[in-house]
């Protein structure tokens, strides 16, 4: 089972959560987001875990893979760390 952690649950961040769940080889463990309405909207929508931030996830959750769906003048610093 590939776990995925998605970094920005926005329209974009949306978009690849759907596609995941539609894998049955995939899950989304772990979502993160600064906005909390947005933040607790994913993780009861998609029943994962969810972070304020980043860098908590990436210390907390074992991870096969990430998706950074943040704007793009912020993925520097997610990139870098994961």
């Amino acid at each position: 089972m590939i776990k995925f952690g998605i970094i920005g649950m926005g329209i974009r961040g949306k978009m690849y959560a759907d596609t995941i769940e539609k894998n049955p080889y995939a899950i989304i463990q772990a979502v993160t987001d600064v906005n909390p309405e947005s933040l607790q909207a994913a993780v009861e929508k998609y029943n994962a875990k969810g972070y304020s931030d980043f860098e908590t996830m990436f210390e907390k959750e074992n991870l096969n893979a990430v998706i950074i769906a943040t704007p793009d003048f912020l993925h520097k610093k997610p990139v870098m760390l994961a």
